[in-house]
């Protein structure tokens, strides 16, 4: 049931973003904090090992959202 309403509140909030910005950063960003954000909780929350490569990795993510988010800015 919360997995349920999770995705619901995702979906959403992909389809507000949707309002402004274009579909391949918004999608990169709500795939790549996705995955960022579910890898972050699996260390946080369910005791997965943290490392000095899964925490580079979710910075490259993270870094890479931003990149497409500054790249592909249109003029409201």
């Amino acid at each position: 049931f919360g997995f349920a309403v999770c995705a619901l509140i995702s979906f959403g909030l992909l389809t507000v973003a949707l309002r402004k910005l274009e579909v391949g950063p918004a999608y990169a960003a709500w795939t790549g904090l996705g995955a960022a954000g579910t890898a972050v909780v699996g260390m946080w929350a369910l005791g997965e090992s943290v490392s000095a490569m899964k925490l580079v990795s979710i910075g490259l993510i993270l870094a890479g959202v931003i990149g497409l988010n500054l790249s592909g800015v249109t003029p409201p």
